[in-house]
């Protein structure tokens, strides 16, 4: 398929817009290679890619998530396809994985882990996932909401189980649930640091700032094993 016969396609279709009756449900398995990121409208053209695979089928997309600023319109993040790619939509992932100069990386599902899955990649990093349509209904009649929002939003999801990851999350997010006097202090605590001691020794100040950005860099690493699993150099 493409939006112009220059290179000889099958299919002429340009997929800003919606494709016709007689794609719905008509391929086993339709690959993108690279193509979601260079289309204006992205919801509209991720639709017709999924109803173009009938029930049983995959799509399977590989697209670019990071590092990758100008190549096309966009890069993509794991929650998007995460949060895109459920039941409720006639599908369901079987694999997602980034692949960062040559390293895999599986990223969690943020629904699970309750916390944002964020990095900042050293290299080129590109996201590969597989889904399998399992139903013919039509996707995204209600427009997926990131995982954090959809839990709070009224008429949302409710809180995902013990069972299911609620007792997942960052040291911080754990002491906080279960312990929420702690809480508290550690609450006061900053408190105290920016009216206080940040006034009275500005140096205080600049070390702090340091050891944020230290834990930042750290937590946003796809080394955090809170937020992604190490593959290594080959996909088993």
């Amino acid at each position: 398929m493409d939006a112009s016969g220059y290179e000889g396609a099958d299919i002429i279709h340009n997929l800003n817009e919606v494709v016709p009756p007689s794609l719905v449900d008509r391929f086993d398995c339709l690959v993108d290679g690279g193509t979601l990121e260079h289309i204006f409208d992205f919801p509209k053209a991720l639709n017709s890619c999924l109803r173009m695979v009938r029930p049983g089928g995959h799509l399977i997309i590989c697209n670019v998530a990071n590092n990758h600023m100008g190549h096309g319109f966009y890069q993509f993040s794991p929650e998007l396809f995460y949060s895109a790619f459920r039941p409720e939509n006639g599908c369901r992932i079987r694999f997602l994985y980034l692949n960062e100069n040559g390293t895999w990386f599986r990223p969690l599902d943020p629904g699970l882990v309750n916390h944002r899955v964020e990095a900042r990649t050293r290299g080129f990093t590109r996201i590969y996932v597989c889904v399998e349509r399992i139903s013919s209904i039509v996707p995204f009649l209600v427009p997926p909401h990131q995982s954090d929002y959809r839990f709070n939003l009224p008429g949302g999801d409710l809180p995902i189980p013990e069972s299911n990851g609620a007792g997942a999350g960052t040291f911080r997010q754990k002491i906080k649930r279960h312990f929420p006097q702690i809480g508290k202090l550690l609450a006061w605590w900053h408190q105290y640091k920016r009216d206080v001691l940040y006034p009275a020794s500005p140096i205080f100040e600049e070390l702090d700032r340091r050891w944020d950005r230290f834990k930042q860099r750290r937590s946003r690493s796809l080394r955090n094993k809170s937020s992604f699993e190490a593959i290594g150099k080959r996909l088993l």
